[in-house]
């Protein structure tokens, strides 16, 4: 059908500023709700300790401070000019927290140029990148030390006991958690960090190629479309039946969020790229005409897909706000975890995380089957130990792939219809919160076997640099010239490694030198570990009648059977040992 200039009946609920405020005060209400259900006791705690309320309270602070004015006289005055401002506000209109709010954007009213003469309080609420990038980072149109992200980095620097870099004035913790807790639902605004920046016949126009012209900007699409109901105010805007709290299909969709990786202080770049990603959804569909005093408007191809599509990103993008600002609390604040020592029937002694004891002696009952199903259909069993964390410069998914490749190898050699190997990263199932100790008691149990004898296991086979030569494909000349080439490669195409390096916990350098010279299970504590079980499985072996020496499980390395004084050999501890 023909594009017709979208107009859609909702309340625009517009501050004295040109940027309206990002979700009305009812989505920061249910970010800050649906934040408060997540949080564990320890950041729950501390959060009733610094504020004295919800966070669903906390959240709309950042946008009741708007309503402060400079007068004349150089004096700040909270005085909000429509009584609907007030709303949200009323926990703070007491003496001391109206002289908060006063104070505030006193200290933060800066000649900040994205402010545009409103103080640089008004600038930590968005950045402004243009939708033909496909991330966020620094150095955009659009971006500065005092936009969004820097924001929430400033907040967080308070709460973990540090200063808030320039020009950000941050007095105290409760300062800090009271524009943490709206900031972050902001950044999950598609139109609070993507943007569309449009000559006068309103075509698209990338700022970042040939500098800005101020001409260009919508600021955050309030110049898009009429100003009482502007493409912003309709994002901002969410749906009645939200309310003003967390319901429990938002609560669900919350916990379902992933936690993201990587250090608390480059969470909100990372979160800021994915929001700029969603704000390409956001714009699609879209076209604008020419500029009309100063405004463009809004066409769109089809109005009740925009309006479905709209409605579920609302949904989705509150619910990774809410989710999101308790994974910040939570690192901030992170609740101690029980731990208990826990003993095999070999003697074996981890300190292990109590709550995952049951997920533990489930998987052992789980995988013990599967050994036992293999063992009936008479294929021999083996155990493949492997560096699978990132101990010494490793990467996750590479040690889990190279474990794939090794166990097909190692059943191809024998014989897939002989042999069965065990692999432990696929069949390790624990809650992303086991440890390495977790992980260790768990295969101690699977491999001493409910005899104590490894009665389930025929050999153990123990990953050696070889077996990692063959995933790389190295030929003994240029071989870290290879790794460093297939680094690149699948940094372009698995986003999980570009997570990990972009958050600093890898690197190219570290990546080549660990796979050129490490990677084996001689770096690696749980392999030490599973090393010394064999050793012991076979000592009560060869000291029973049942077994001896000739029934002793095979143990072959780098795909070669051992010799006997490092058969009988013991290797330096990993993770065993009691809880201190």
């Amino acid at each position: 059908m023909a594009a017709r200039i979208f107009v859609i009946a909702v309340i625009a609920f517009i501050s004295f500023s040109e940027r309206a405020f990002a979700w009305a005060y009812q989505g920061h209400e249910v970010t800050g709700a649906i934040a408060d259900q997540l949080l564990g006791p320890n950041a729950r705690q501390q959060v009733a300790n610094i504020l004295g309320f919800e966070l669903r309270v906390a959240a709309p602070w950042a946008d009741c401070v708007r309503s402060v004015a400079r007068l004349p006289d150089g004096t700040f005055r909270y005085a909000p000019t429509k009584p609907e401002y007030r709303i949200p506000c009323t926990t703070f209109e007491t003496p001391a927290e109206t002289a908060r709010m006063e104070d505030y954007v006193s200290r933060n009213w800066l000649d900040c140029e994205a402010a545009k003469g409103h103080g640089c309080g008004e600038a930590y609420h968005f950045a402004d990148v243009a939708i033909q990038h496909d991330d966020y980072k620094r150095g955009y149109v659009g971006t500065s030390d005092h936009d969004i992200v820097g924001a929430i980095n400033a907040a967080i620097s308070v709460l973990r006991g540090q200063p808030a870099p320039l020009p950000f004035s941050i007095r105290d913790k409760k300062e800090a958690l009271l524009l943490l807790a709206h900031f972050v639902g902001d950044l999950h605004q598609p139109l609070h960090v993507g943007a569309v920046y449009l000559d006068q016949s309103g075509q698209l126009v990338n700022p970042d190629q040939g500098g800005l012209n101020p001409a260009t900007e919508t600021r955050g699409g309030n110049l898009l479309g009429p100003a009482e109901n502007n493409l912003h105010s309709q994002w901002d805007a969410i749906a009645e039946d939200l309310g003003e709290n967390a319901s429990p299909d938002l609560i669900k969709k919350a916990k379902a969020v992933g936690k993201t990786p990587g250090p608390v202080d480059a969470l909100a770049a990372t979160w800021a790229s994915e929001t700029v990603m969603v704000s390409h959804a956001a714009f699609a569909g879209l076209s604008f005409a020419a500029a009309d005093h100063g405004r463009w408007q809004v066409r769109v191809d089809d109005e009740a897909a925009y309006a479905t599509k709209q409605a579920e990103l609302k949904h989705d993008q509150l619910a990774k706000g809410g989710a999101r600002l308790a994974q910040i609390l939570n690192s901030i604040w992170p609740t101690p975890v029980e731990k208990t020592t826990a003993c095999t029937l070999t003697g074996v002694c981890y300190c292990v995380t109590a709550a995952n004891r049951d997920a533990i002696t489930a998987n052992v009952a789980r995988v013990r089957q599967l050994l036992a199903d293999q063992r009936a259909a008479g294929r021999m069993t083996g155990y493949l130990s492997i560096p699978l964390s990132t101990l010494g410069g490793g990467y996750f998914g590479v040690n889990r792939d190279v474990a794939q490749r090794t166990k097909e190898r190692i059943e191809q050699r024998f014989g897939s219809s002989a042999t069965w190997v065990l692999n432990p990263g696929a069949e390790g199932n624990l809650p992303e919160t086991a440890t390495g100790a977790d992980y260790m008691y768990m295969w101690t149990q699977i491999l001493e076997g409910r005899g104590g004898y490894g009665e389930d296991i025929d050999f153990f086979y123990f990953a050696g640099p070889t077996d990692f030569a063959q995933f790389f494909g190295l030929t003994g000349a240029g071989d870290a010239d290879r790794i460093e080439a297939y680094f690149d490669q699948r940094l372009g195409s698995d986003p999980d490694l570009m997570k990990t390096v972009n958050a600093g916990r890898l690197s190219k350098r570290g990546f080549r030198n660990y796979y050129a010279l490490r990677a084996a299970v001689t770096f690696s504590a749980g392999s030490h570990d599973e090393w010394n079980i064999v050793q012991l499985l076979n000592q009560r072996r060869r000291g029973s009648e049942q077994f001896g020496i000739g029934n002793q499980i095979g143990v072959l390395f780098d795909g070669h059977a051992i010799a006997p004084g490092d058969f009988e050999a013991g290797a330096a501890s990993g993770t065993v040992g009691r809880c201190n």
